[in-house]
Order: C-alpha cells, then structure tokens, then sequence
C-alpha cells in the first residue's frame, strides 16, 4: 500500500504540514558505515521525512516510532546533514485492486460462496473501513513523530559497526576458509 499511496500520502502531509512543497526523493545516499534513500528530503528547511502509509484505521491508530525508526531517521539525518526527522504516519485510502485481494481472501475462506451471509458482512466492513477514512479531516489523517540529530547515537553505531567488522574477519566458512 506504501507504494501505491505514496503521491496521495504526500499530498496529505502537503496539505496538512503546508511548507515547503514535496518531492520523493530518488537518490540513494551512503557513507562508509551506512546507506539509504530518505522519501522527502525539504531543501528550504532542515527537515527530513520519511512516509508511512498504515494499512488501516487500527494500525494507524496504533502507529508508534520504534527502535528501527529511530536508528532509521538518526541514519537519515547522519546522511542528509538535516537535523531534524520527521516520521509521518498517513492513512488515506486503500486502493481498490488491494481492497478486491482482502475479499478475495476472505472469499476463499468462506468456501467461495458469495451468498454466505458471513462473507457478505465481512466485505462490506472492508468497503465501510475504507469509506471511513475519506469523512476524517485531514489533519485527523496524519501522525508526526519528530526526532533531532543525536552525535552521540551515530558515534554509537559507527563504532557497533566497526566492532562487528572486526567480529566477521574472525570468522570462518565451513570448509576452513576465511569469509572474504
């Protein structure tokens, strides 16, 4: 859904965060220790972003920043030299052809019978769940965790990944050869 909402999503956090406009960012960054490609990247402000479409009114609901969304922005911003991250939680409208597969699945369970009462009520709360989004205001549809760059979290992680480099020269394949 991520990929496919990705353009209305940004467009939500348009509308809802006004600023700078927008744009996916495409290109992929590296150092010697870490890689990635950030979604947004606002040239005007020190911001990064990066876009979460939940999958549903639930898990956007019960959408939290986690350990890898922190080591993520820190990565981000360490990258970017932003110093500041935004990880935005968006729900907008699940597309139709995904919509089709949910019903298909629940289809299948219910023994491809469509005049199965059971399986009439479970499509039309896929169809009234998804219906739902669009009567939230948009500022309703969005959640923003912001982080700020952290020295000391990147010095951390250079230095787990300078040990782990260490660790994987000693180890050794098998057949006795060194892992090169």
């Amino acid at each position: 859904k991520g990929i496919l909402c990705e353009q209305e999503a940004m467009g939500l956090v348009q509308k809802v965060l006004k600023g700078e406009f927008r744009v996916a960012f495409k290109k992929n960054l590296s150092n010697d220790y870490i890689t990635g490609t950030p979604d947004i990247v606002l040239q005007k402000e020190d911001y990064v972003e990066d876009i979460k479409s939940s999958f549903n009114l639930r898990t956007f609901v019960e959408a939290e920043p986690n350990r890898l969304y922190e080591t993520q922005a820190q990565c981000y911003m360490e990258l970017t030299g932003k110093k500041l991250f935004r990880l935005i939680y968006c729900l907008v409208k699940t597309p139709e052809s995904i919509i089709t597969s949910q019903k298909t699945k629940w289809f299948y369970k219910f023994n491809c019978d469509t005049e199965n009462e059971d399986y009439i009520k479970v499509a039309m709360q896929i169809d009234h769940n998804n219906n739902l989004i669009d009567k939230l205001p948009p500022e309703r549809r969005i959640k923003v965790f912001e982080f700020h760059h952290d020295k000391e979290y990147i010095a951390r992680l250079y230095d787990k990944i300078d040990k782990a480099r260490e660790f994987y020269k000693t180890l050794d394949l098998p057949n006795g050869n060194p892992i090169s």
